[in-house]
């Protein structure tokens, strides 16, 4: 704003007037002031017996001062806004407020695999009675989670260290990405089964050659075959 320089007085006010109505919510208190520049100018060379009048440039321009915050304000904005509280047993001089936060926030994967407890198919209803049985039921999910955690992130390990050109085995036919999801294989594994030919024997029936040739590339990222599975 006190960069901006303007021809005349009017026009200073003018965008004084603006800038106060579109800062009228500020939480800031500001001092706005316009101050008119005048500046000097002579003719190069020798002035001579007749010198030519000063040449005088007059411009205006703002000048803000931010003299501290509008308590009240502050207070609504407070009131309106969400807020979290976050509670840790570390020392203060380890980590700091900020420190914590980013912390906190960097832990998004867990929170994206813990939304899947929390489903209404999940959550919902539990058809236990004792306590006993519910915190075993707790801790089997929270192991279900943990492997399907290990397998996302063998998932991403093996392709990270996959020196072959990337396949179009992603979705949609779509080049395979490095971010590589659970939920992506599950869904590659779905309508596809193992067959029982005979006893001890299985064969898999894949769907078509575009899930063939994708199923057997998850697998190998995961150090896999499926005669190994079937195995």
């Amino acid at each position: 704003m006190e960069k901006k320089k303007f021809e005349c007085e009017a026009d200073a006010v003018k965008e004084l007037q603006r800038f106060q109505k579109s800062h009228k919510n500020s939480i800031y208190m500001c001092n706005p002031t316009i101050i008119t520049e005048v500046k000097e100018e002579r003719s190069r060379g020798n002035p001579g017996k007749n010198p030519k009048p000063l040449k005088i440039e007059t411009k205006w321009r703002l000048k803000l001062e931010i003299t501290g915050e509008n308590v009240e304000k502050m207070k609504e904005l407070q009131h309106k806004e969400e807020c979290f509280v976050l509670t840790t047993n570390t020392d203060k001089s380890e980590y700091g407020v900020r420190q914590v936060l980013e912390n906190y926030k960097n832990q998004s994967v867990v929170e994206i695999q813990f939304r899947l407890l929390k489903q209404p198919c999940i959550a919902s209803f539990i058809y236990l009675k004792t306590p006993e049985r519910i915190r075993v039921l707790v801790m089997l999910r929270g192991v279900s989670l943990l492997i399907r955690a290990l397998v996302q992130y063998k998932l991403r390990k093996g392709y990270s260290e996959c020196t072959k050109p990337s396949p179009k085995v992603g979705w949609n036919g779509r080049t395979l990405k490095g971010n590589i999801t659970f939920f992506f294989l599950s869904s590659a594994l779905q309508n596809h089964a193992f067959i029982r030919e005979r006893a001890g024997n299985y064969s898999y029936n894949f769907a078509n050659e575009f899930s063939e040739k994708q199923i057997t590339t998850l697998l190998e990222l995961m150090g896999l075959t499926v005669e190994e599975l079937l195995e």
